[in-house]
């Protein structure tokens, strides 16, 4: 699931998809915003926002799923 879909979730189903409140998920994103800022660009372009970035290591760590399967979703 793309962040552009979880707008549509209440607050409760986002955490209960994700494992952390939409407001620690904001400061998680603000902090990737600021170490991206400051990181030299190398290699081909990024696929997926810093907000789908979070979600798929957020998603990682709550289902210990595998990489393979992550990456069907996504």
């Amino acid at each position: 699931m793309r962040y552009e879909q979880t707008l549509r979730l209440s607050n409760r189903e986002f955490k209960r998809l994700v494992g952390v409140q939409r407001h620690t998920f904001n400061q998680i994103v603000n902090v990737l915003q600021d170490a991206a800022s400051h990181r030299q660009t190398r290699g081909s372009s990024k696929k997926l926002c810093l907000e789908d970035q979070a979600l798929v290591c957020l998603t990682y760590w709550r289902e210990y799923r595998t990489y393979f399967h992550i990456a069907s979703d996504w």
